[in-house]
């Protein structure tokens, strides 16, 4: 696979059939249209379950997300009205402002989508229209993906990270998938080639990690009791990896906590945000001698 660049999309969010991880962002309006009634028939039934547990991004500290704090609120608005015009020109005058890119996906982006389920939590809005927003949160990291990379350009790393979220109910919530989709942009900025999937249990993803090699395997912990899940993921992703010195980091709100739960799952190491995710990955790898090669 000559270029396996993250292609989770909007649409996988509620996905049904499984989708390509190629696939082509649609019209955004048209997106907004065809969603809303798998929203109503499809994710609904199933998220109550999904945001009863502890669900989380990677960390952002309260200094960091302070200075955006009221920008925070008014984009989760937009959002919600279907602003996509306000969200767009909101985002370009806080980079004409000075905010780098990096700066909003870290301190506006991932906060924005908490507060977009703390929303949901506190009765002020219906799943759908969480849900909905949360997509549109996610086309906005993807419009301007191409213009975060540029910001740092990297040679390619010849490097392979597989990013997955463990719950099953869980992913469903485009707040786990949001989570990932900004982990890989950040890896993907670095020279990585990153695929994104919604299940550590699924056959889907065992196959993926029998068949292709990975120097990396990132799991985002999305609820608090998904320890054992996380545990028996990754005996078998160290079972059936081509690679058998694939780097395993755990992220998420419980190692954070309990840094010890790491080494009770079988992790080699804690991340704590996208940024320090691409540091304990380049613990593993020097930047420039051969991948299979530095594992062999």
């Amino acid at each position: 696979m000559a270029d396996m660049q993250a292609s989770v999309h909007e649409n996988d969010l509620l996905e049904a059939p499984r989708k390509s991880r190629r696939s082509v962002r649609p019209d955004a309006q048209g997106a907004r249209i065809n969603l809303l009634p798998a929203v109503r028939s499809q994710v609904i039934p199933r998220l109550h379950a999904a945001l009863q547990g502890t669900l989380s991004l990677p960390r952002l500290t309260a200094s960091a997300a302070a200075p955006l704090a009221a920008e925070i609120h008014l984009l989760a608005d937009r959002l919600l009205a279907g602003d996509e015009r306000g969200v767009r020109e909101q985002f370009d005058g806080l980079r004409q402002a000075g905010h780098s890119i990096e700066t909003l996906f870290l301190e506006l982006l991932a906060p924005t989508g908490c507060h977009l389920r703390d929303l949901w939590r506190d009765d002020d809005c219906n799943l759908a229209e969480v849900s909905l927003a949360l997509c549109a949160l996610q086309g906005i990291l993807r419009h301007y993906a191409g213009e975060f990379h540029a910001e740092c350009s990297r040679r390619g790393a010849g490097l392979r990270a597989l990013l997955v979220s463990p719950s099953r109910a869980s992913s469903d919530l485009g707040l786990p998938i949001f989570g990932l989709v900004l982990m890989s942009e950040f890896f993907r900025r670095e020279g990585w080639d990153t695929w994104v999937e919604r299940d550590l249990k699924s056959p889907d993803f065992h196959g993926t990690v029998r068949a292709e090699w990975f120097d990396l395997v990132e799991i985002l912990a999305t609820d608090d009791n998904q320890l054992d899940a996380i545990s028996a993921g990754i005996r078998s992703i160290r079972r059936g990896s081509p690679n058998p010195s694939v780097g395993i980091i755990v992220c998420g709100q419980i190692f954070l906590d309990r840094p010890d739960f790491a080494r009770l799952v079988g992790a080699d190491r804690v991340a704590t945000d996208p940024l320090s995710s691409l540091s304990q990955a380049q613990q593993f790898f020097g930047r420039n001698s051969t991948p299979r090669e530095r594992l062999s």
